[in-house]
């Protein structure tokens, strides 16, 4: 027999379905990086690590004073490449978020080279500079590259025609420099004339002309290479990095150089390789050939640093 069917009652709504959530688009990146020793003869003790699918990319410097610094550097490699480091980079959606994200990353890297000390039983004080970078979109739907920093590794980014260091360096002419009145808005401006320096005499003028006393200004001129904020595998605290968002544009580039690399490529020379149309990974190879022949003509670019490992990380964000 038939089988009634309720009836609707009249004028019922009908069920609203849910909106179905949006799914994003997965953001694209371009990655690239390379590394090359001093010598052939010595260890390479900066690594570097990309990840394009993540957005991820990063460069480390051991310090040479220890060649057991490659363990600080090769922690730091080991870690941003790690399960861990990739779950924690997912969850941000905010600035605020995400500057605790990349603390949290630099805290762990610490304790990864804290590990390594205890288990090589490691007598004396090796560390590593550091710059990651991490390219991912906010709430708002901003593509943005945000970056830790720690020593006098550094961060580039190319926009147009021009190149602009986004990393203030943390060595002993910088601190010094940033203790002075007007030190903190001209850092950056300082800087970059620091860089143009090649003798020692330039050097202590400079310093003198910005109001250094004698007794800071032969300090800063003695340990001119040293810094004064890196990873230490020596500490009992982690140094947390200065942390910095920039909002990506169509056809901007960003390099992240140890000071090997940035150190013997003066900037407008920087600027003519970056501004090229090469490929990214031609580009990354230009600046470490550049790097290689001014360091072995010995030109006077190196007055800061002197030959040294070199490396080059690159990312170029692909808007679609």
């Amino acid at each position: 027999m038939p089988v009634d069917t309720p009836r609707k009652p009249e004028n019922e709504p009908e069920a609203v379905k849910a909106p179905e959530a949006v799914q994003e688009s997965p953001l694209k990146c371009e990655v690239f990086g390379r590394s090359l020793p001093r010598n052939e003869s010595d260890p390479n003790l900066d690594t570097f690590f990309v990840d394009e699918a993540e957005g991820i990319v990063g460069v480390f410097d051991g310090m040479s004073s220890n060649p057991l610094s490659i363990l600080a550097s090769q922690a730091a490699q080991e870690f941003l490449g790690s399960p861990v480091a990739f779950e924690l980079f997912k969850g941000p959606k905010t600035i605020r978020q995400m500057e605790q994200t990349m603390k949290k990353i630099f805290e762990l890297i610490w304790l990864e080279i804290r590990k390594k000390v205890i288990l090589n039983n490691v007598q004396s004080g090796i560390g590593t500079t550091a710059v990651v970078g991490k390219y991912w979109r906010d709430k708002k739907g901003r593509h943005i590259l945000t970056a830790g920093h720690l020593g006098d590794s550094r961060l580039y980014r190319r926009r147009g025609d021009s190149i602009t260091c986004m990393t203030a360096d943390h060595s002993m002419a910088n601190h010094a420099l940033l203790r002075l009145p007007d030190g903190e808005s001209r850092l950056f401006e300082w800087q970059r004339q620091i860089d143009q320096i090649t003798t020692s005499a330039q050097f202590r003028e400079f310093l003198r002309a910005r109001g250094l006393r004698r007794k800071r200004l032969e300090n800063v001129l003695q340990y001119r290479g040293a810094m004064t904020r890196f990873l230490s595998g020596a500490v009992n605290d982690c140094d947390f990095p200065v942390v910095s968002h920039m909002q990506a544009e169509h056809e901007d580039e960003f390099y992240l150089t140890t000071d090997g690399a940035h150190g013997n490529v003066p900037l407008p020379q920087f600027c003519e390789i970056a501004c090229s149309d090469a490929s990214l990974s031609s580009k990354v190879e230009h600046l470490l050939v550049a790097a290689s022949v001014n360091a072995e003509q010995g030109s006077e670019v190196n007055f800061h640093f002197g030959p040294d490992d070199r490396t080059v990380a690159a990312l170029r964000p692909i808007f679609e």
